[in-house]
């Protein structure tokens, strides 16, 4: 298993953060997400819960295609957003080729402790591969694979942030 974590900060307040990301695809960044849905809803103890769906396509290494792994991949998408505390949680998850490999997502976002106008992201990510002789190299590749989409991840909402609030905010690691 590899794992890695980080934070982010962006400048924006929690709200616009937590409202812009129902609404983070499309963006310029993300034409890799063709389908996103919600299955289900609820709230419950005034908190948020939902289920969403993406598919998600993307280019994979020649090696990768002779070990049958697809260029198409759905994700789950597990989200409570509390908005008493201000804390809005995501867990992702690939649901289809998790033998070749499996990642698990969570995401908290919560206000910046002491500037309000700002929110903390704090990601987790575990990355785990079930095929033999191929374990160590596949999750290494899904790692490095992670990390590096991560500057699209963050840019698609700051773009949808922009775009939401008219502004021009940076985000800093």
């Amino acid at each position: 298993m590899k794992t890695w974590q980080g934070q982010t900060t962006l400048n924006f307040n929690w709200a616009d953060v937590a409202a812009a990301l129902w609404q983070r695809y499309p963006n310029s960044y993300s034409k890799h997400v063709v389908t996103e849905d919600t299955v289900k809803r609820k709230v419950k103890d005034g908190k948020l819960f939902t289920i969403r769906i993406f598919t998600k396509v993307s280019q994979v290494p020649n090696w990768a295609t002779k070990l049958n792994i697809s260029n198409s991949i759905l994700v789950q998408e597990l989200s409570v957003v509390d908005p008493v505390k201000q804390v809005f949680v995501t867990v992702s998850r690939n649901l289809s080729q998790i033998k070749a490999l499996a990642i698990t997502e969570r995401c908290t976002y919560t206000p910046h402790p002491t500037e309000p106008n700002q929110t903390v992201v704090k990601r987790q990510v575990w990355i785990t591969s079930q095929m033999t002789g191929f374990r160590t190299a596949l999750e290494s590749f899904g790692k490095q694979r992670y990390r590096f989409n991560l500057k699209s991840t963050g840019n698609g909402l700051l773009e949808v942030l922009n775009k939401r609030f008219r502004r021009s905010p940076s985000s800093s690691n």
